[in-house]
Order: C-alpha cells, then structure tokens, then sequence
C-alpha cells in the first residue's frame, strides 16, 4: 500500500509523519508496533481484495500463537490463486507505478544519479522492454514516445491513487526534467525498472 499500517491514539501520528517527512523515529514504530490500531478499512484497503488483506491482517498479528510461519503464509489461498495476478486486478497494473515511483524517491541522490547512468548502458530483454514501454503508453497521451511531467502530475492527482498533495510532491520532486517539460528518459527508466528482478536474471 506504501504505507504504514499504524491508527488511533498511538499510531496516526507516526504514519502520518512517515508519509510527509519518509522517514520516523524508531521508538515511535516500536511503541506503535507494540501498541497502535492498525487500520484495513481505509483507503486503500477499500479497493483490495479480501483474501489480500486477510493475509496481511493475520501475517500482522501481535500474537505469535496466533500469527502464521512463513510456510503457513506462502500456502495462504490468496497467494495460491491470485498472488501472480496481484491484488487490485484492473487497478494493480497503474499502481505499480506509483510504487516504483515511491521506491525510487527512497533512494539517496547518489544512488538515483548512479542508476540513471547504468540504464544508458543497460540492453535489456524484450520482455523487460515491453513492461516498460507498457507504463509509457499508460501515461503518454500525445503517443511522443515520453513521460510529460504535467500528464504524470494529472494522473498522480486523479482519484483513482488518492494521495494527498505532500504524497505527490515526494513521488515527483525527484523526477529530471528537461526544457521542454518531459520527464528525463534515463530517470523515467531507473525508477520504473524492477532492478531486483534485473539482478536475477541471466544477463546482469
């Protein structure tokens, strides 16, 4: 969901605070780890499935007892039906770049640059290429072969992602943008690409 999953009295705050600032004080999480309500009513839980969240919730629970092994959790029929399918079905696909984007915004400036230049550098495979060009087309209204910064900005700011105006200013203050208004390629590439995926392939 790229967020933390901290309610109430003793969590709000914390999650609140990770939320505008991606970063929080390690004895706030461990008090509200121990203690906060943890919310799977909300957006966007309202628009996942319900055996998705039925893993998380049990996958979350304080009680060890209670709380699955981690065999227990991959044998969760949610995982077993849907789980390569993912848990949003028409929404997954636009929301996974939203979560790249939110991924890439948590690396620090040398690692951005550095990945910047490794994809100048990068053949990648067709199946790879065609992923990628499939989130461009997403957002690439006018079909020029480039992410425009105002088109990702409009769909970042539609109510299918619901974020709030300090979520969309993290997800795009990183994103290099040249004189015409176009998102850098090399960037749009870095944070779009699965780099964990790309390492444990044969070509890396």
């Amino acid at each position: 969901t790229g967020r933390l999953p901290f309610y109430g009295e003793e969590g709000l705050e914390v999650s609140e605070k990770y939320m505008e600032h991606r970063t929080f004080n390690n004895k706030d999480v461990f008090r509200a780890v121990l203690f906060a309500d943890l919310d799977f009513e909300g957006s966007p839980w309202d628009e996942i499935s319900d055996g998705a969240r039925d893993l998380v919730m049990k996958m979350l629970q304080r009680d060890p007892e209670r709380r699955p092994s981690a065999s227990e959790a991959l044998a969760h029929p949610w995982l077993q039906e849907h789980g390569k399918e993912g848990a949003r079905g028409d929404a997954l696909f636009s929301d996974s770049i939203v979560q790249r984007l939110q991924r890439f915004g948590t690396y620090g400036r040398l690692k951005q640059v550095a990945l910047r230049t490794m994809v100048t550098n990068l053949a990648l495979d067709n199946e790879l290429m065609a992923s990628l060009q499939a989130m461009l087309k997403e957002l690439d209204w006018c079909q020029s072969g480039r992410v425009y910064y105002s088109d990702l900005r409009a769909a970042l700011e539609s109510d299918r992602f619901n974020l709030s105006p300090t979520e969309l200013e993290q997800l795009t203050s990183h994103m290099a943008i040249d004189e015409h208004g176009y998102i850098d390629t090399s960037t749009w590439i870095a944070a779009m690409l699965d780099w964990r995926q790309l390492q444990q392939s044969g070509d890396w």
